[in-house]
């Protein structure tokens, strides 16, 4: 008993739970503008999609904000899995690491702004080339059954 009272009276308990507060907030808003988006019928993303279902399956209240939640973190896991890797591919190929630079370097010289025009997918073919070969080797989630 001592133990879960000293644990709920920690700072780090608390900030857990503040944070915890702030990703529940923002769950709730981004399901409740999806709600009130006048032109929901026309949009194609999961939200929007769960939102379409959610008359004809009846799903609990907190439902579509723990699906928010969801994507979050799993967005959040998976690209860290990815990145981790990448690295690791880098700091084991050289000549990789040497050619991903130089197609770096020549794209975003030093002192350029980075766009998301600039970031595009086809923009950068090896680089694109290196994330979806570490991908293939160390994917995120290795087996989904």
């Amino acid at each position: 008993l001592f133990w879960r009272i000293h644990g709920k009276l920690h700072p780090d308990f608390c900030e857990f739970r503040k944070a915890c507060g702030t990703l529940t907030s923002e769950s709730e808003r981004l399901v409740a503008a999806c709600r009130a988006d006048p032109k929901l019928g026309e949009r194609r993303d999961l939200l929007a999609l769960f939102t379409q279902a959610e008359e004809k399956q009846h799903f609990p209240a907190d439902y579509l904000r723990d699906m928010v939640l969801n994507f979050v973190i799993a967005g959040r896991d998976t690209t860290a899995c990815l990145l981790s890797w990448m690295f690791y591919v880098l700091s084991v190929n050289p000549e990789v690491q040497d050619e991903l630079l130089a197609e770096v370097d020549a794209r975003c010289p030093a002192g350029t702004a980075p766009s998301l025009k600039l970031l595009a997918p086809g923009s950068m073919p090896y680089l694109q080339g290196v994330l979806y070969e570490t991908l293939r080797l160390y994917p995120p989630v290795p087996s989904d059954n």
